[in-house]
């Protein structure tokens, strides 16, 4: 029976929602097919006589993807914020990945090596949200999250797993600013980019005919050493000695994720998330006398923007 050394998952950008493209890209290295999820919706119906269904029919078509890795090529925020994006810079190159209202679709193709082979694309992917995360005991990693408008699947042309040509990011170079301040007492951070994205169904079928993005939403989730009630609980606070009776806390005005290699010049890599307007939510202290005293602290942002540092003059 087979593996996941038998098969492979991999991806290209649609210029036109839901017509295949070739899925030449990486997502990033060591990736996981975590969810990949099709069901018909399928109804029930029933009648006078009999307790038992009498008839079924088949609803709307939704499929689901959820593809998991550790970051190393910067390609894949294309599909999460939405504009390509703009390149400064001689070698190495800034690119800087911006809002869009609209994120592209995707083809995302999954083959799997088997005595008669399953090669399937699923068509118009859409990013529903995408999970970035950081600690202290391992790369960064991210989950992405897709619900997609049809598939199609052959027996012939399969294909093999696009190799990731760029290194994950060791967290022994990562560091969490809020403000001008490194909070070098970080343990881990998550962020969480929320596109609220759906598909667009019409009469006539029950496929998926377009996309679309709601609100847009950012939170943040970490764990910090309790070392300096300034600087979480007093912002959850909105006061240096308690709770305030009127606006509970104040914005941040930028906060930053970043991500490096820890190399300089044209060997440098580094991806700098720059959140503006962060607000802090909560504020959880647990403690006992078996574990470092730590605080969970949710927060959530206005706006993104990343600028990717690298050697290569423009997105592939």
């Amino acid at each position: 029976m087979p593996t996941g050394a038998e098969s492979y998952v991999n991806y290209g950008y649609e210029t036109t929602f839901a017509s295949a493209v070739s899925a030449t890209k990486v997502f990033g290295a060591g990736v996981k097919l975590s969810t990949a999820e099709r069901k018909n919706n399928l109804k029930e119906f029933y009648g006078l006589g009999s307790r038992n269904a009498q008839s079924f029919t088949d609803s709307k078509f939704e499929g689901s993807l959820s593809i998991e890795f550790e970051i190393a090529n910067p390609w894949f925020l294309y599909a999460v914020l939405g504009t390509t994006p703009s390149t400064e810079g001689g070698g190495p190159y800034v690119h800087t990945f911006a809002e869009a209202n609209v994120p592209p679709s995707l083809t995302i193709t999954n083959g799997v090596n088997l005595s008669t082979d399953a090669v399937i694309a699923y068509l118009g992917c859409i990013c529903t949200d995408c999970k970035i995360s950081c600690d202290n005991d391992g790369p960064a990693h991210a989950t992405m999250n897709f619900v997609y408008a049809k598939e199609t699947k052959a027996t012939s042309g399969i294909g093999s797993q696009v190799a990731e040509s760029e290194s994950p990011f060791p967290f022994c170079y990562n560091t969490w600013d809020l403000g001008s301040s490194a909070i070098t007492t970080t343990q881990s951070v998550e962020i969480s980019i929320e596109n609220n994205a759906e598909l667009i169904f019409g009469l006539g079928s029950r496929l998926g005919t377009g996309s679309l993005f709601k609100q847009r939403g950012y939170k943040i989730s970490l764990v910090n050493q309790f070392s300096d009630a300034s600087v979480y609980l007093e912002k959850v606070y909105g006061a240096a000695t308690g709770p305030a009776a009127t606006q509970a806390s104040s914005e941040v005005t930028t906060a930053k994720l970043t991500l490096n290699n820890g190399l300089a010049t044209t060997s440098q890599r580094q991806y700098v998330f720059t959140f503006s307007g962060v607000k802090f939510e909560s504020d959880s202290i647990p403690q006992s006398l078996e574990e470092l005293i730590t605080e969970s602290v949710e927060g959530m942002a206005k706006s993104l923007s990343v600028a990717v540092t690298n050697n290569t003059d423009a997105m592939p």
